[in-house]
């Protein structure tokens, strides 16, 4: 008879049958970053960039105070958004839902092969790893920069990117 697994939001129904098991926990946090570098007065946490909430309360909070206001009446043209810092994001409060809809499957299946572990085999690691890259950066795309463009646009304002990722996108 298996012991009952119990996780934070209470206990599973699953009881483990006999051997020898390995546990992976998971969870997610604010990743404790802030944009730089940037001066005193414009520093803050970096946003959820794979959420478009993110994106729509930097702009806010920042270039559409502006716009709104003591730039008001066309007097900014256009904004460009600065080089990214804050290395790599994963994960956002949604990103259950948007891989499945990008996939057609569950995202908890190949959550350890996202933390180096083989799923059955290399090949179905490599394809379960291009899906979750592919969702990532897809995320990025139309979360942060596909809205970013959005609201620019309709304050009037042209956009444009400084891109030099390095390493932060999968």
């Amino acid at each position: 008879d298996g012991e009952r697994i119990v996780d934070l939001t209470g206990v599973s129904d699953w009881k483990a049958p006999p051997g020898n098991w390995t546990v992976l926990r998971f969870g997610h946090v604010n990743a404790k970053r802030v944009n730089a570098p940037a001066p005193k007065e414009a520093t803050g946490w970096e946003c959820d960039k794979l959420d478009p909430r993110g994106i729509e309360a930097n702009f806010a909070g920042y270039i559409g105070r502006l716009v709104d206001g003591p730039l008001k009446g066309g007097r900014l043209d256009g904004m460009i958004v600065d080089s990214w810092e804050c290395e790599r994001q994963t994960w956002t409060w949604r990103m259950e839902e948007w891989f499945k809809a990008a996939n057609g499957y569950d995202v908890k299946t190949i959550l350890p092969a996202v933390f180096g572990w083989v799923l059955d085999s290399p090949e179905k690691t490599d394809s379960v790893l291009l899906d979750w890259r592919k969702t990532v950066s897809g995320l990025i795309a139309k979360n942060y920069y596909g809205r970013m463009s959005e609201l620019a646009h309709a304050k009037g304002l042209s956009v444009a990117y400084e891109t030099a990722f390095g390493d932060v996108l999968p």
